[in-house]
């Protein structure tokens, strides 16, 4: 009799998971269709633009991403004080990157040498702002990141709650029947509601961040919903065979940092002759001539270490870099194994499910594994790529270019 009535569950279980739209079969779907292109999405490249475009100041950049940077630290203290599990993880990518630009700042205290010296200190100062410029690019590509995977959590999110429910609705029929023990209906439950509490956290702080990232970007509040292209490739290491020491050269050789500072060397350099020659001007007489001369010749010492500690930083950055884009690689691949071997077992489960060797709920715990560990590949490969993103900030452009 009982092995009549567990036959009899199994018919009901199996029934009702195809009654209830087919929702557990489409794990597979849900996940592949995070990636595929959107219609009239900003790529990349354009989102860049809008907010530090050769349109743009770059100090108005700048403010405006310490603005909305500052709006989403704020948010995400305010919907996650204490973190909550995998959301928390989103965060922990080096989002708040500290701006590389080396400050180079003096203060230069005659007439031929001081009109040079002006004009080197303005050559400086656009190379720093172009420096500004790519730095304010850089963070905008990890925003830019951050949207795309945030929007696939939800997605993934909002599946998995409706997976989590009809799992509940499943063991409860299971539990009164006697076949299934209510304290796992009760965790199942707790999960389903834990679940959907987060989403609906995360949903209302997406809304907050993309109001600041419009900002950013140029855009008013009223304009249409913020769009991303998400991205379908996923890096590999044959993409890349790059020679960290041609990779440095190009880097050095490119930096605007590095220009910014050798103007600042031909500043201070025309600051000291113009010192020396102001001995046949009025303004040259007395007795604080000489403690001119050694003060203009320190500003001239400090710029030329000034370059060097910039240049040190330079090459120091190109090999964390590198490394650290090998590294997020490595992760992802990691992540992408573990989720293909998911995937598969998902996929036998459904194939017993249809053939009506298992139950439901084996098959949609299957699902919401399968579901976890895509979740965290897609992490995983948009940190990859805001990892290339920060390499090839330092090479001011494509990596690929610079590969041996």
């Amino acid at each position: 009799m009982k092995k009549l009535t567990s036959l009899a569950l199994f018919f009901l279980f199996s029934l009702q998971g195809f009654a209830s739209e087919g929702i557990h079969l489409k794990a597979l779907e849900k996940s592949l269709e995070l990636l595929e292109p959107r219609e009239d999405a900003i790529s990349l490249e354009q989102a860049k633009e809008m907010a530090a475009g050769e349109s743009i100041d770059a100090r108005v950049a700048y403010e405006q991403l310490y603005q909305a940077q500052n709006r989403i630290h704020q948010a995400r203290a305010n919907y996650f004080p204490y973190g909550t599990g995998e959301i928390l993880a989103l965060y922990l990518t080096n989002f708040w990157n500290p701006l590389i630009l080396a400050e180079l700042v003096t203060s230069i205290p005659s007439k031929y040498f001081n009109v040079k010296k002006e004009y080197h200190l303005r050559n400086a100062q656009m190379h720093t702002h172009a420096a500004l410029k790519e730095n304010v690019k850089n963070q905008v590509a990890h925003m830019y990141f951050n949207i795309l995977k945030e929007e696939a959590v939800i997605s993934l999110a909002e599946y998995e709650v409706l997976m989590l429910e009809e799992l509940v609705r499943a063991l409860e029929i299971q539990v009164k029947a006697g076949v299934a023990d209510a304290k796992k209906l009760s965790d199942v439950e707790y999960q389903a509601l834990k679940k959907r509490d987060e989403l609906l956290r995360f949903t209302s702080y997406l809304g907050e961040e993309k109001t600041a990232l419009k900002m950013l970007l140029n855009m008013s509040f009223d304009e249409k919903e913020l769009v991303f292209q998400p991205v379908k490739s996923f890096l590999k290491h044959e993409d890349f065979s790059i020679n960290p020491e041609n990779l440095t050269l190009t880097a050095l050789n490119r930096s605007n940092e590095v220009k910014a500072a050798q103007e600042m060397i031909y500043a201070a350099s025309n600051s000291k002759r113009s010192t020396k020659w102001s001995i046949l001007s009025f303004s040259g007489l007395g007795l604080d001539y000489m403690q001119r001369v050694r003060f203009a010749g320190s500003k001239l010492n400090q710029a030329i270490m000034g370059k060097k500690a910039v240049e040190l930083n330079i090459e120091n950055e190109v090999y964390s870099k590198e490394n650290a884009l090998r590294k997020s690689i490595d992760f992802m691949l990691s992540e992408k194994s573990i989720m293909e071997n998911t995937k598969a077992h998902m996929l036998a489960q459904l194939e017993s499910f249809k053939a009506e060797r298992i139950t439901i709920d084996e098959l949609i715990e299957a699902n919401l594994y399968y579901i976890s560990d895509f979740r965290q590949t897609i992490i995983a490969h948009y940190n990859s790529l805001g990892s290339l993103d920060d390499l090839e900030r330092i090479a001011l452009g494509n990596v690929n270019s610079s590969i041996s």
